[in-house]
């Protein structure tokens, strides 16, 4: 099946599978289309923590072969990363990564979910404000456009701040 210039196909993927032949015909069949990468990592050993498979240099390879051979004014890039304590320490060298790919966007989101271990709170809420201060200064610095569907401290930092005042 294929989609003529009236129907723009969205796809959220984590690369794994976007391999040269399905690449081939999704670009071919989907001419005007929004693709979502989901990475959460900026190094194999953070990949493989938090996705368990050991194919990180492949989604690599996998996203940076698609921006190559997308056509840039039909088909957007977005780059999705959630962010989280087992990641929290990579945030800014995922920029490197976007960059690299050169995507319409790079969107970051704090995790949410039932792991309530690796999620921002009050207790380290700081430590997410500081990743996303230093997250858009590294945008910045390497022209990427970013935006943060939620702030990465969930503002726990103001109310923290409010409740010594």
């Amino acid at each position: 099946i294929g989609f003529d210039n009236h129907c723009c196909v969205s796809v959220t993927t984590n690369g794994t599978l976007f391999h040269k032949e399905i690449r081939k015909k999704y670009l071919e069949r989907c001419p005007s289309s929004i693709t979502n990468f989901s990475i959460d990592a900026a190094t194999a050993q953070t990949y493989k923590d938090i996705r368990i498979l050991p194919v990180f240099d492949q989604v690599l390879s996998n996203l940076y072969a698609f921006a190559n051979e997308r056509n840039k004014t039909k088909q957007f890039l977005r780059i999705c990363n959630n962010i989280n304590l087992v990641n929290i320490n990579e945030a800014v060298a995922m920029v490197d990564i976007a960059a690299k790919a050169n995507p319409e966007i790079l969107e970051i989101n704090p995790t949410d979910g039932f792991n309530w271990k690796i999620l921002v709170n009050e207790t380290n809420c700081g430590q997410f404000r500081k990743a996303q201060d230093d997250i858009i200064a590294r945008c910045k610095e390497l022209n990427v456009s970013y935006n943060f569907i939620r702030p990465l401290d969930l503002n726990l930092c103001e109310k923290l701040v409010q409740l010594t005042l």
